[in-house]
């Protein structure tokens, strides 16, 4: 009857389905890293157009952090879920970095890396900590 069997999916070294790489500069025109801008070059832009060029920049730095986030937490949870610790402990203290630096300050994302921090200590044998 033709069934196909799925796909295989490749897993990376956390033993976890491989996320696709980003897009390489110059793979697709939204990151062309010059020449590829609309308007004027950067060194022609009024000072109004480089800020809001820089604002959206900022945000789309701190949109990719958020994002690194919640993909290191899902990846901890996942890894404390098989009871792998070492690779639970690597995945939620990169979170930690992220939160504690670039994100300091974004509350929601803190309590779910704290939390999943305080679950990985209960379970890794250090109820206190957690």
């Amino acid at each position: 009857r033709g069934a196909h069997a799925p796909p295989v999916q490749e897993l990376d070294v956390d033993g976890l389905p491989h996320m696709a790489a980003a897009p390489s500069p110059g793979s697709d025109s939204r990151y062309e890293v010059s020449g590829g801008e609309e308007g004027p070059p950067s060194s022609q832009r009024s000072p109004t157009m480089q800020a809001a060029a820089i604002q959206q920049a900022n945000r789309d730095f701190l949109t990719a952090c958020e994002d690194f986030v919640r993909e290191y937490n899902h990846r901890g949870r996942i890894a404390l879920a098989r009871g792998d610790i070492p690779a639970a402990h690597k995945n939620l203290l990169e979170a930690q970095k992220l939160v504690e630096g670039d994100l300091a300050g974004h509350r929601a994302l803190t309590a779910l890396t704290y939390n999943n921090l305080g679950c990985l200590l209960r379970r890794g044998g250090d109820p206190p900590k957690g």
